[in-house]
């Protein structure tokens, strides 16, 4: 009679892996992340939330309630988005995202997925198709589909070290190394200073 007591390949394995959000809203992802328990073989996940990032202070407080962890409050635009979608300058002391930022609101781990749910108002079909034409609404697609040319999210690249989630969500199906020519490095792999 076979014993699998004695078959090594039959232990059961365990391993937490990391996510982290941006545009995290209230938080909805991050608790369907965190009771998420997948099984491949013989290792059996369990999903650990680092944190995440959003504009909207209510949405954080909700975030932390139902993720478990809190978000931290960070404007994604870049100085001429937040123009042309608030229709003036950003207020003294507004900053763009940073590496650093990133890093930060993970709590400076790298995640092994990260969920982005970035405002899609201006091209879900809600809007008329001249409003979503908008300088407005173009700004706030921009924020997600654009990598390249963002300061925060290419903070997400080079903070949490997952550029072809990030190059995938913006449908640059480019070459790591092409991507790394576009100015983002691979300074996840380094400890921040």
């Amino acid at each position: 009679m076979y014993d699998s007591s004695r078959d090594s390949s039959s232990a059961h394995l365990k391993r937490t892996l990391y996510h982290f959000h941006f545009c995290c809203g209230l938080g909805g992802g991050a608790r369907g992340f965190n009771r998420a328990r997948p099984v491949v073989g013989n290792v059996e996940a369990q999903w650990e939330c680092l944190g995440g990032v959003d504009v909207d202070p209510a949405g954080l407080r909700d975030f932390e309630r139902l993720a478990g962890v809190p978000g931290t409050l960070l404007d994604l635009f870049t100085r001429e988005q937040y123009t042309r979608f608030h229709g003036q300058q950003p207020p003294a002391g507004w900053t763009e995202a940073t590496a650093e930022d990133i890093r930060r609101a993970a709590q400076n781990l790298r995640p092994d997925a990260v969920f982005i749910s970035s405002p899609c108002k201006g091209a879900s079909g809600l809007l008329s198709e001249a409003t979503s034409k908008t300088p407005k609404y173009q700004a706030l697609n921009e924020r997600g589909i654009q990598p390249q040319a963002q300061p925060a999210t290419g903070a997400l690249d080079q903070g949490l070290g997952v550029p072809t989630s990030c190059r995938l969500a913006a449908g640059d199906h480019t070459s790591p190394a092409r991507y790394r020519e576009k100015g983002f490095g691979e300074q996840w792999n380094q400890k921040p200073t």
